[in-house]
């Protein structure tokens, strides 16, 4: 697997690799990290969250459909900007005071997978790498 150069446009989403309308293949929790193995048009992705702090998902099933996988980090969304739009992002991880002050240090990124169909996932976690198989 070859690690890729994750690119954001001004609104966070993940630009580069092209993620959109990819399918979930498999999701896997291990230790603190959560991998995601995605397929779009014959190439396959791998997602992996490293050092996860926070997870939330609901409604994994096959034929999975990623809208838009967006990368929060302090840089691109204040921690008062994240707090504000919760109900525009849809958050459901529970951001306590410890953990946004990590947060807003850049300890910690706020990744949101948008679906269309199947999938909602939330990971706050300390990397994110994405890789080509």
């Amino acid at each position: 697997m070859t690690e890729i150069q994750i690119v954001l446009n001004d609104a966070a989403e993940v630009v580069v690799p092209p993620l959109h309308d990819a399918e979930v293949i498999s999701l896997k929790v291990e230790d603190e990290s959560v991998t995601l193995s995605l397929k779009e048009r014959g190439d396959k992705f791998v997602v992996n969250f490293v050092g996860v702090e926070q997870l939330f998902m609901t409604r994994f099933c096959g034929q999975n459909v990623i809208l838009d996988l967006l990368l929060l980090n302090h840089t691109n969304c204040p921690a008062e900007d994240l707090i504000k739009s919760s109900q525009r992002l849809g958050l459901k991880c529970d951001l306590d005071t410890e953990t946004m002050g990590r947060y807003e240090n850049g300890e910690l990124i706020y990744s949101i997978l948008y679906p269309s169909a199947g999938l909602h996932l939330q990971v706050l976690s300390r990397e994110v790498r994405v890789y080509q198989n």
